[in-house]
């Protein structure tokens, strides 16, 4: 994990919207450091998730013992077609959001959702919306068709999108 001083940044070469990276291959994360303290948090921690969702071992118990049968590379990256990409990132802050929003019902610590601070992805709403509208579909609910695509996504298993097909047709 590497932290890079904005100003050390060439103003040409600013990206606001890439405040951090990811680099699947070797794990590395690199954070830019804003002096907003909440907004590093919350891109260091949507980066994390990539991180885990980056590679996964599939473990079993197998009578008393856990044993690990495979590593997987999963999220929803890495697929053909570019629409995977962008899901990803919504699934990614989606899980961020839940993580900082359980941090902040858990402690009297810092709030990084706190009121005033962006959302680093704002179509996050959109893959809330798109989730209620599934689950209105389907008669079901809707966090557990939320879970089905947070699991899909740690498990790199693109099968859980076919609850848009079954909802949308």
């Amino acid at each position: 994990m590497h932290f890079i001083d904005e100003q050390d940044i060439p103003e040409e070469e600013r990206d606001p919207s890439v405040p951090a990276i990811h680099e699947a291959k070797t794990g590395e994360i690199l954070v830019v450091e804003y002096p907003d303290e909440n907004q590093n948090m919350r891109n260091l921690s949507h980066e994390i998730v990539h991180t885990l969702s980056a590679t996964g071992i599939d473990v079993k118990r197998k009578g008393e013992k856990l044993e690990v049968d495979a590593v997987t590379h999963s999220g929803f990256r890495g697929f053909k077609h570019e629409t995977f990409k962008y899901f990803n990132e919504l699934v990614t802050e989606a899980i961020n959001l839940s993580i900082l929003d359980y941090h902040r019902r858990q402690t009297k610590g810092a709030d990084y959702l706190a009121q005033g601070h962006e959302i680093a992805y704002a179509n996050g709403v959109f893959f809330d919306t798109l989730t209620k509208a599934v689950a209105e579909r389907l008669g079901q609910d809707e966090d557990k068709i939320r879970n089905e695509i947070f699991r899909g996504y740690f498990k790199g298993d693109l099968t859980v999108l076919k609850r848009f097909t079954e909802a949308f047709g």
